[in-house]
């Protein structure tokens, strides 16, 4: 069975979703020929420059009109026209990209970006090829956009995503509540003591993870400032090289900087709790590492639709200022139950194996029309 698998890189969760499952499908099984691969590297440069660095430029200079974009494209008709003019700039730019679509003409499409989504199914619809496409929804809240006439699987992030979903119109029998697929590491039950030894410092008092999304975002400084005399703290600024370069200099005694790494779930099982941004991808890892979290600086629109969704299950307050963050914190550590609490919600949602389970979908069991 041939699988092209393709994702965007615009925004680390899509990246990040498409990785994981491409290591798990080549690995699982060796009849699959798995190909990767970024839709904007087949783009006119132009768009795959402005379409990468657009949703960079308004998260950190302009949220509002973020905010703005998003919500009036959830608007049905106000979002089926957007919709319908962008197509025809897309399809012209993804010129190269649907070539290749169609010389490969894999058995399944498996798409973790909407762009990518939208493009396949037009190749479908087109040229009438009888191929399956798979969209891997990598956020909590389903945006419109994601919902693609052609598509024979929506595989989504729990139950709540799959009525979002129905409520949009879309057939309960394309829906497989599968989870966010991430790297299996994040489920393993090991101690995180070895990597604090490691990192000098001490496995037996309470650890703080700060982790401020690919862009390096949010009150980091402040919050390190405010807890360092109170707990051990790993702060993780991602693509933020001048946030790195200024904490590290800091030369805080309980303090561990970290930029760009791989090792993510060493550092999540090192702690007791995490602060981080509500994107999707994360908050899977979290949940798969049954690892308590509290939310700051949330990016207005699918963050902030993220962390309503968590909401509902009973998980994952919210704080913006840096003295509630710290509240929060320390009754998290004079709170023995609180851990436990948390831990037992989690286990309600969390979907540590859904690259295995997309994989029972499209390797052994039939989803649906898919065009």
């Amino acid at each position: 069975m041939k699988i092209l698998l393709v994702y965007a890189s615009a925004g680390a969760g899509h990246l990040k979703a498409a990785q994981s499952l491409f290591e798990y499908l080549r690995t699982k099984d060796q009849s699959l020929d798995v190909k990767l691969v970024d839709v904007l590297d087949y783009c006119h440069p132009l768009f795959s420059g402005v379409y990468a660095k657009s949703y960079d430029f308004f998260v950190r200079y302009a949220s509002w009109a973020w905010l703005l974009l998003y919500y009036i494209t959830k608007i049905a008709g106000i979002g089926r026209l957007i919709r319908m003019a962008c197509y025809p700039v897309n399809r012209l730019s993804a010129g190269s990209f649907i070539r290749l679509a169609e010389k490969e003409a894999p058995d399944i499409f498996i798409s973790t970006h909407f762009l990518a989504s939208e493009l396949i199914s037009g190749i479908k619809i087109k040229n009438g090829l009888r191929r399956k496409l798979v969209s891997v929804i990598t956020d909590f809240s389903v945006h419109p956009f994601w919902i693609s006439e052609n598509t024979g699987l929506y595989a989504v992030a729990s139950d709540a995503s799959a009525c979002q979903l129905m409520r949009y119109g879309v057939d309960p029998g394309k829906i497989a509540v599968t989870g966010i697929p991430v790297d299996p590491q994040f489920a393993e039950e090991k101690s995180g003591k070895e990597f604090l030894k490691n990192s000098g410092l001490d496995p037996q008092l309470f650890t703080v993870c700060i982790v401020s999304g690919s862009f390096g975002i949010g009150p980091i400084e402040g919050i390190i400032e405010s807890l360092k005399n109170e707990a051990q703290l790993l702060a993780v600024t991602a693509n933020n090289k001048r946030l790195f370069l200024k904490l590290a200099s800091k030369g805080y005694p309980r303090v561990r900087i970290f930029g760009f790494i791989d090792n993510m779930s060493e550092v999540i099982r090192a702690c007791d709790i995490v602060l981080t941004k509500p994107g999707g991808l994360t908050i899977a890892e979290l949940l798969a590492a049954e690892k308590p979290f509290i939310f700051i600086a949330a990016i207005p629109g699918q963050e902030r639709e993220n962390m309503r969704i968590l909401g509902e299950y009973g998980i994952g307050d919210y704080f913006h200022d840096v003295a509630d963050i710290k509240k929060a914190v320390l009754a998290c550590k004079r709170d023995a139950g609180y851990k436990s609490a948390i831990t037992e919600k989690i286990k309600k949602i969390k979907k540590p194996f859904a690259c295995s389970q997309i994989y029972e979908l499209i390797c052994k069991n039939s989803y649906g029309a898919g065009g």
